[in-house]
């Protein structure tokens, strides 16, 4: 959790194996834990496939499907209303990876990201790429 004497932020990450089938998982960790942005890994969603995620109240899904539309992979976040934030471009990645930009009141900008890496992808790969970030 991020703490600033007027501004507290309750972040989360879910790797749901697919949007699909673990719905009951997501709403049950969203009901309990109520973060303000939750990460995903895993959504297994491809392009054009938003209506497919579950609709959870007080909250807007943002996500990018995996590459090459290959099932598995996929990465987004779901964001609380009233929380204000910017799709933070990336370069082009060997990772499937999601970045955002958030305001913080008397601090600056602070970026959160979250990363999917193939089992293609070596960890070195990986972290290099996440540097380039």
């Amino acid at each position: 959790m991020i703490r600033h004497r007027s501004f507290n932020l309750t972040l989360g990450l879910l790797n749901v194996r697919s949007l699909n089938t673990g719905r009951d998982e997501l709403i049950c960790s969203m009901d309990k834990h109520k973060p303000d942005i939750l990460a995903l890994n895993e959504t297994w969603l491809k392009q054009e496939e938003d209506r497919f995620a579950p609709v959870i109240p007080g909250y807007s899904l943002k996500h990018i499907p995996r590459q090459n539309g290959a099932r598995g992979g996929g990465v987004g976040f779901y964001i609380r209303r009233g929380v204000r934030v910017r799709h933070r471009q990336h370069p082009n990645s060997v990772l499937e990876q999601m970045w955002l930009e958030l305001s913080v009141p008397g601090t600056g900008r602070i970026a959160i990201g979250t990363a999917y890496r193939p089992e293609s992808i070596s960890v070195s790969t990986a972290i290099e790429s996440l540097s380039e970030s």
